[in-house]
C-alpha cells in the first residue's frame, strides 16, 4: 500500500469520527436554515411544492447561488484570518480548533441554501423544509471525496508557510537585515525608527501575514468545493426535471 493510500485511509477514518461529532453540532440553532424564510428573502416569494430551479430562469437561480457562495466564502476566510492572529500558547491552539469547526459549520449552512435553491437529490420530494444532518454530510463527502488528499496537502502547505514565516522572523540575521532596510527607508522620509518599535512592528506584520495565509487556504479549500456542489445539484435538478 502506497503512502498516499495510507494517508487517505487515515483521513477517511478521522473524517468518519468527525462526521459523528458534526451531527451534534448541526443541531445548533444558528446552523439550521429555514427553507421558506430563506427563499422568500432571496426571491420575495414562496416555493411550496417546487424548487426555485423548477420555475425560475436558470440564470436567476445561478446568480443567487453564486452570491451565496461568495458571501459565505468571504465569511469563512475572514473568520480564518481573525482566528489565525493569536501566534502562541493556548489562544493559538484554541483558535485553530475553532477555525476548523467554523469552516465546517459554514460549509453546512451554505449546503442547505444550495439544496433549497436546486432541490434535495437525496429526497423523494426534493423540497424538504429542512435538510437532515446525515444528508448534509453525505452531500459534502461526495464533493470532497476525490480531493481529500489534495485538500489535506493544501492545509499542510499553509501550515508550513506560516511556520516558515514565523521561524524566519525569529532569526537574528533576518531581523537585523530587515531593521537596516527599515532604517534606510525611514531616512528617505525623514523618520526615525527605534529597535523596540521595529520589533513590535515586525511581530505584528508576521501575525498579519500568517493570518492572510490562513485566509487564503480557507478560500482555496472552500470555494472550489462549494462550486462543485453547486454544479452537481444543478445537473441533478436538470436530470430530475
Amino acid at each position: 500500500m502506497g503512502i498516499q493510500s495510507q494517508i487517505k485511509g487515515i483521513i477517511q477514518k478521522l473524517t468518519t469520527i468527525w462526521d459523528s461529532v458534526l451531527l451534534t453540532g448541526l443541531r445548533l440553532p444558528f446552523a439550521v436554515i429555514d427553507r421558506d424564510s430563506y427563499l422568500k428573502r432571496i426571491f420575495n416569494r414562496t416555493f411550496n411544492d417546487c424548487s426555485p430551479i423548477d420555475v425560475l430562469p436558470k440564470q436567476e437561480v445561478k446568480d443567487a447561488s453564486n452570491k451565496a457562495i461568495l458571501y459565505h466564502c468571504v465569511i469563512v476566510s475572514a473568520l480564518s484570518f481573525l482566528l489565525a492572529i493569536p501566534q502562541t500558547g493556548w489562544p493559538m491552539y484554541t483558535a485553530c480548533v475553532v477555525d476548523f469547526i467554523q469552516f465546517q459549520i459554514v460549509v453546512f449552512i451554505l449546503t442547505q441554501k444550495l439544496v433549497y435553491l436546486y432541490g434535495n437529490p437525496k429526497s423523494e420530494t426534493h423540497t424538504d423544509k429542512n435538510v437532515d444532518g446525515e444528508i448534509l454530510i453525505s452531500l459534502n463527502n461526495e464533493v470532497k471525496h476525490d480531493k481529500i488528499v489534495s485538500r489535506t496537502m493544501t492545509s499542510l502547505l499553509g501550515m508550513a508557510v506560516s511556520t516558515f514565516i514565523k521561524r524566519m522572523a525569529q532569526k537574528l540575521i533576518v531581523r537585523v537585515f530587515l531593521l537596516n532596510i527599515f532604517k534606510q527607508v525611514s531616512r528617505i522620509f525623514g523618520l526615525s525608527i527605534s529597535k523596540n518599535a521595529f520589533d513590535v512592528g515586525l511581530d505584528i506584520a508576521v501575525a498579519i501575514t500568517c493570518a492572510i495565509v490562513c485566509a487564503v487556504v480557507s478560500y482555496v479549500l472552500f470555494y472550489p468545493m462549494m462550486k462543485r456542489l453547486q454544479r452537481g445539484l444543478y445537473h441533478e435538478a436538470l436530470r430530475h426535471k
